[in-house]
C-alpha cells in the first residue's frame, strides 16, 4: 500500500509531537531536580607534612561528588583522606569538590586551600661537664642562654634539659660557656629527621 502524501504529513506530525512530549518530560523532570550546592570541612585550619588531612562532605542535594585533589588525581568518594608528603617543604593544598545531581545535569562546587608546614623534629641540649650555662646560637640567630642538667645521656623526656623544634634538614649549633677563667666556643653541625629527637651533649 503506497502512503499518500497527507499519511506522510500525518505521520510526521505524530513523531514531532511524541518527540516534543519526550522532551518537555525531560525538561520538567530537570526544573523540579533541586540544585546541589557543594561545600567541605577540614580537620584542622593548619597541618605540618607527614599529617593526614581529613575532608568531610557537607553538600546538599548532591547524588554523586567528585574531588579533585592536589596533585591533580580525582576521587568520587564522598568523603576524602589525604596524606600529606613527609618531604613537603610547606605551602599549601587546594581541594575541589563537585557536587553533581542525579540526572548529572545540574552541579556546584567548593574550592579550600589549606596551609601547610614542614615536617619538623627536636633537638634535645644537655651538659656532659661541668657547667650548667650556655650562650647557645641555632643557625646564626641570637644567642639565647640556656640552663641545663649535667648528665651522660638524654632523650625528648629527660627534664633538666633544652628542646627545640627545628624544621627537618642541616642546622648549625654554636655555643659558649666560661670554664676555668674562659671563654669557650664549639660549633658542630647536625642533621633534623622528621619526627625524630636529636640529642647532643655541650661539653
Amino acid at each position: 500500500m503506497k502512503c499518500t502524501p497527507m499519511k506522510k504529513s500525518l505521520f510526521a506530525v505524530i513523531i514531532t509531537l511524541a518527540l516534543f512530549n519526550t522532551q518537555c518530560q525531560k525538561e520538567t523532570v530537570n526544573e523540579d531536580e533541586a540544585v546541589p550546592v557543594a561545600d567541605f570541612t577540614a580537620n584542622q585550619s593548619e597541618y605540618k607534612a607527614g599529617e593526614t588531612i581529613l575532608l568531610t562532605n557537607q553538600s546538599t542535594n548532591g547524588d554523586h561528588f567528585r574531588w579533585t585533589l592536589p596533585n591533580g588525581t580525582t576521587s568520587r568518594d564522598k568523603d576524602l583522606n589525604y596524606a600529606i608528603d613527609i618531604n613537603s617543604t610547606g605551602g599549601s593544598v587546594s581541594f575541589k569538590l563537585e557536587a553533581i545531581s542525579k540526572s548529572g545535569i545540574k552541579s556546584d562546587y567548593s574550592v579550600k586551600s589549606f596551609s601547610v608546614r614542614p615536617a619538623t623534629g627536636n633537638l634535645v641540649l644537655y651538659s656532659t661537664i661541668n657547667v650548667y650555662s650556655f650562650d647557645v646560637s641555632i643557625d646564626g640567630q641570637v644567642a639565647t642562654t640556656v640552663n641545663i642538667s649535667q648528665r651522660n645521656s638524654a632523650d625528648c623526656s629527660t627534664p633538666g634539659t633544652y628542646k627545640k623544634e627545628l624544621s627537618t634538614g642541616l642546622h648549625s649549633v654554636s655555643y659558649t660557656y666560661y670554664n676555668f677563667g674562659t671563654y669557650i666556643t664549639r660549633t658542630q653541625t647536625l642533621t633534623i629527621t622528621p619526627n625524630q629527637c636529636y640529642t647532643l651533649g655541650l661539653n
